[in-house]
């Protein structure tokens, strides 16, 4: 199929393909006969190609990877009795497995089609940036404010925090480049915002920020991340620099927020809880989920897919992940009915378990994020 040696190296070389497509449905090839579906089925597929194609951008991956992938499978179905499919074969995986290394192009329908489900490997910074609309800061400036951070009051809990921080996560081994990134991170805000400075909570958002950065960059890492942990905290689309100025407004807020929703949505929930103590407060458990993002609670892989709603769609999402976390941990906390084993005990036991979630089940990646986009729509 490439035996004239093009290959597909970049999203610049779909020329390439494209002429090599028109070959192969042109006829002026050397397939036989009985490969004439794949024929058929290179034009169309080579219509569905161009669809997206505007004004001689290069194409979508995906949908290049998608037709490659069909039409190796034709190949192959074809392959053990000719031997011109089985030759061509190996350039068409060796395309495919080009092609997946190049992200696709992310527009907007791109982000709205897969924020709910997570953004595939490889796009989830660009998804956030054209999303949010966040810039990455200059070296030279976070430089200056990282040493003037150092200098400031904060430091000393930053440096106590940082070593807490994903312990386990490869990035953040002990004495480790994403320690050293994080405590910058934190000491050039810490100067940035002195009203609000440092407060625990946000050394985990900016960690997970480092991490899914420098899972698809290697230059900027520090500067990409310090720029979407200013956006996060400063734009009014999430605010999370009320979560962290004293007195705590935004706790309050969001707290205050979430407890009408409880009582509408998860009303026998609601009813267990304030009758099980005198006093309580939906600030007792969730006010770590908020301050962190999940992060302190949840697997990040988990984390990273509400951090994709998240920045897409805004504050609203924390209190749809919550929704979809207590809705799911209700037969767990509830007292026992219709069967259903609940963990029965004090006040202590129910709140433990909120807290530590300890049944993977109430946590279950596809599962809560359906959950929780069906209570983003009853909630928007």
């Amino acid at each position: 199929l490439f035996s004239d040696g093009m290959s597909i190296t970049t999203h610049d070389d779909t020329a390439n393909f494209r002429n090599a497509i028109e070959r192969i449905s042109s006829g002026d090839n050397t397939l036989p006969s009985d490969m004439d579906d794949v024929v058929r089925e290179s034009l169309g597929l080579l219509q569905q190609l161009e669809a997206p194609k505007v004004h001689g951008q290069p194409l979508p991956a995906e949908p290049m990877v998608a037709y490659l992938e069909k039409l190796a499978t034709m190949l192959a179905s074809h392959a053990e009795n000719n031997p011109k499919a089985a030759a061509a074969l190996p350039g068409v995986q060796a395309a495919i497995h080009t092609l997946k290394l190049h992200p696709p192009i992310v527009t907007d329908e791109f982000v709205q089609t897969n924020l709910w489900n997570g953004f595939p490997q490889g796009t989830r910074l660009r998804c956030w940036m054209h999303a949010s609309g966040y810039k990455p800061v200059d070296s030279g400036w976070l430089a200056t404010q990282t040493v003037r951070g150092q200098q400031g009051k904060h430091i000393t809990q930053i440096r106590t925090d940082v070593p807490r921080t994903f312990p386990t996560h490869s990035l953040f081994a002990k004495s480790g480049k994403g320690q050293t990134m994080l405590e910058n991170v934190l000491a050039a805000y810490a100067d940035h915002d002195p009203q609000v400075g440092y407060a625990q909570g946000m050394n985990f958002i900016a960690a997970l920020l480092l991490i899914s950065v420098e899972e698809q960059e290697t230059k900027q890492v520090p500067e990409k991340a310090y720029g979407m942990f200013c956006h996060l905290m400063e734009d009014s689309r999430y605010n999370l620099r009320e979560l962290f100025l004293p007195e705590l407004p935004g706790h309050k807020k969001l707290i205050d927020e979430l407890a009408t929703y409880i009582n509408e949505y998860l009303p026998d929930l609601d009813n267990h809880l304030q009758a099980t103590m005198s006093g309580f407060t939906h600030m007792m458990y969730a006010a770590e989920w908020y301050s962190t993002l999940f992060s302190y609670r949840l697997p990040l892989s988990v984390v990273s897919r509400i951090v994709d709603a998240y920045i897409v769609k805004g504050s609203l999402v924390l209190h749809s992940v919550s929704l979809a976390l207590l809705f799911r941990a209700q037969k767990f906390v509830l007292p026992e009915r219709e069967g259903v084993e609940a963990s029965q005990g004090s006040f202590e036991s129910t709140l433990r378990y909120l807290k530590s979630f300890p049944d993977p089940e109430i946590y279950a990646e596809d599962p809560l994020m359906r959950q929780a986009m069906h209570f983003y729509e009853c909630l928007a």
